[in-house]
């Protein structure tokens, strides 16, 4: 059984991703309800809970940089994070398996 495959069927098609955002779409905000950690093995280390869904979606994995942003933007307590609106941008990375250039959502220095 894969990763993608443990992850879908404990949240099914409920994670937030670039692709997701309506092309053209340079920024996107969610209403923080808490977090969790990711599952063992699983490439992001903390999924964040939307209040309301986001383009369908109510959840979001976040990268371990991302993380830290979060951590440096508002502190590293859940109950301070509740109800903080988090603003995420599109950005350009390198997809470490493939090579090529992809969207993907990166915390926002400028909340």
């Amino acid at each position: 059984m894969s990763l993608k495959s443990i992850l879908d069927k404990r949240c099914p098609n409920t994670l937030l991703t670039a692709s997701d955002l309506p092309e053209g779409t340079r920024f996107t905000s969610f209403v923080a309800a808490g977090f969790e950690e990711s599952p063992q093995d699983f490439h992001s280390p903390v999924i964040f809970t939307f209040s309301e869904p986001v383009y369908g979606k109510t959840a979001w994995a976040a990268n371990k940089s991302n993380v830290k942003t979060i951590i440096k933007l508002f502190g590293s307590n859940e109950q301070d994070l509740i109800g903080k609106t988090i603003k995420l941008e599109v950005i350009s990375v390198r997809n470490p398996q493939t090579g090529a250039i992809v969207p993907s959502l990166a915390v926002s220095l400028n909340q």
